[in-house]
Order: structure tokens, then sequence, then C-alpha cells
């Protein structure tokens, strides 16, 4: 049994928005405190910094807060509160990273063996497969 929000989302392609609405209104009430207390404590209690440094705290206050609150507002909106659809789906993504897995092992296995003539050594597997050939032992130098 499906509940509305899920029928809601398999019928608009797996998405469903409009959840965010809490979120986005803490955000905007963040916003408005951050726009209206910077300036307030700039100008209240920054006498000592000097007409200039008091304005331009309280506009760079203010804006900021701006911009919290419409970017909380913008996220509230468009981001969606449920996706629906086999790209949500866990069984689907590890079927993916196994068979990515398995493919990334066949060419290394592939790349192992054309270069070195035998079965690359695997520490799972202890069938007695040897890996890789020995290495030729060199001539021995003499010591001046």
């Amino acid at each position: 049994m499906q509940n509305q929000d899920e029928r809601s989302a398999e019928e608009q392609g797996g998405i469903c928005f409009g959840s965010g609405n809490l979120i986005g209104a803490f955000g905007v009430l963040g916003g408005v405190l951050i726009a209206l207390g910077v300036p307030y404590i700039a100008l209240a209690y920054g006498q000592g910094l000097g007409t200039p440094a008091q304005i331009t705290i309280a506009i760079i206050g203010a804006s900021s807060g701006a911009l919290v609150s419409l970017v909380a507002a913008f996220f509230g909106i468009v981001m969606p509160s449920r996706i629906a659809g086999r790209m949500m789906n866990p069984d689907h993504w590890m079927r993916w990273a196994q068979m990515a897995h398995a493919h990334k092992h066949a060419r290394w296995q592939a790349r192992y063996q054309a270069r070195f003539g035998c079965k690359p050594p695997m520490p799972w597997e202890d069938d007695g497969a040897k890996g890789a050939p020995e290495p030729e032992p060199q001539a021995k130098r003499r010591k001046r």
C-alpha cells in the first residue's frame, strides 16, 4: 500500500517536490536574523570603528542575510523530497558495482596474462597456480 506522496512521485516521473517548506522557513528566518542583527551590532556597539566602517559592515551584513534568505527559500522550493524509481534502488547499484568490478578485474587479468604469459596470482585463490614467472638469475659480477 502506497501513501499519497509515493503515488504522486511515481505519477510525476519519480520526483516529489514541496516538502521542504519547514527547512526553507527556518533558513529564511535565519537570513532575516543575520540581515537585522549584524547591522544592529555594528551600529549600536561599533562607535570606535568610525562611520565608514560601520556603514560598510552594516551593508555587508544586510546583503549576506538577504542572500541567505533567498538561497534558503530557493532550495526549500526546488529540492525534491522524494525520488522514486530504478535509480534509487540499492540492489540496482549493488549489481552495477559488482558488474563493473568484474569487468575491471577481467581486463587487468587479460593484460597481466598477455605480458607475463600466465595467470596472475590471486591471494584468495589457493589452487597451486603459480603467478608471474620467476626472474632469470643474472650473472654474478666479480668483485674487483
